[in-house]
């Protein structure tokens, strides 16, 4: 996302919203029809735009403010952490592997990449997400990973 767009204006939202087709890309062989159907109207909802532009802002922003914060103080995170990333874009060209940047958050740290779109909305329908949430060496399934109940 363009960080011009994200300043504190509406604009942004509105240029999403006049023509959401045009700005996201989603494909329903990929998602799946339902799935599919229900991210073109929740892409039509200004409030959820609004919303997912909000999230981008403060993580520019209170989110990073925060995070330095808690850096300087020492402060971690006590309980596991899962990382799970995307194969398919530069994300480990650019940062490396993500487990390792974790490790300054977390002495509990583990994860792997997967084999998918770089946003959960494009992924398929499967594979489930306990699937997804296994060790490096595919041997281990996090307990705690469990699929998000449908509305």
């Amino acid at each position: 996302m363009a960080l011009g767009l994200l300043r504190t204006t509406r604009h942004p939202e509105r240029v999403i919203t006049t023509d959401p087709d045009a700005w996201y890309r989603g494909d329903p062989k990929v998602m799946g029809q339902e799935n599919y159907d229900e991210w073109r109207t929740a892409m039509r909802d200004s409030a959820v735009v609004r919303g997912m532009l909000e999230d981008y802002r403060a993580g520019l922003t209170v989110d990073y403010r925060d995070e330095r914060a808690d850096r300087a103080a020492g402060r971690k995170l006590r309980q596991p952490l899962l990382v799970l990333w995307s194969t398919r874009d530069d994300l480990e060209d650019l940062y490396g592997d993500p487990r390792v940047i974790w490790r300054d958050w977390t002495d509990d740290v583990a994860g792997h990449g997967i084999d998918a779109a770089t946003t959960w909305q494009n992924w398929p329908p499967t594979p489930s997400p306990r699937h997804l949430a296994t060790s490096s060496d595919q041997s281990e399934t996090v307990s705690s990973c469990r699929p998000i109940p449908q509305r």
